[in-house]
């Protein structure tokens, strides 16, 4: 898909997440809670990139992962669903982006994360981004970018 014109192009964000279902709030310091079910899945990005595959859409992933189990997870979860992953970069000694998501009763959660290796300006696909039917990434994306990155989109978007 390197050289193909795609439907979507997903920038950043592609995420681990690993949901914990627990009895409650506060988790005060010292507490030890174990947790009445867990999942680990994937999240950020990568849902609106199976959602838009499984709707027929030729769909690539921009982003840099680690290499660690869930580089692998990410990876292999996103290639199952038809998604192109040419463009996501394996960074040596890095680790994937993850969310910790508690859950307690009554629909509150919290949130626990890590951000991954950042996008750099040799990350970004000009062809892939002009050849893009549309491009998308979210607020996370914008606030773990440089401002060479920012520049390097606007030429993508025919905006400079």
């Amino acid at each position: 898909m390197v050289d193909a014109l795609v439907d979507l192009s997903v920038v950043s964000d592609c995420v681990a997440d690993e949901f914990f279902e627990v009895n409650g709030f506060p988790i005060v310091e010292g507490s030890v809670v174990l947790a009445r079910s867990s999942v680990v899945s994937l999240g950020g990005s990568c849902t609106v990139a199976i959602t838009a595959s499984r709707l027929g859409l030729r769909v690539t992933v921009v982003d840099n992962v680690g290499e660690d189990a869930f580089g692998d997870m990410v990876l292999e979860g996103l290639e199952k669903e038809g998604v192109s992953v040419d463009h996501v970069r394996r960074v040596r000694g890095g680790t994937t982006s993850r969310c910790i998501v508690l859950l307690g009763g009554g629909g509150k959660h919290a949130f626990l994360g890590t951000l991954g290796p950042k996008l750099t300006e040799d990350d970004i696909p000009l062809g892939v981004l002009t050849r893009s039917r549309g491009i998308f990434f979210d607020g996370y994306t914008l606030t773990n970018m440089t401002k060479r990155v920012y520049s390097k989109f606007a030429i993508g978007l025919g905006r400079a």
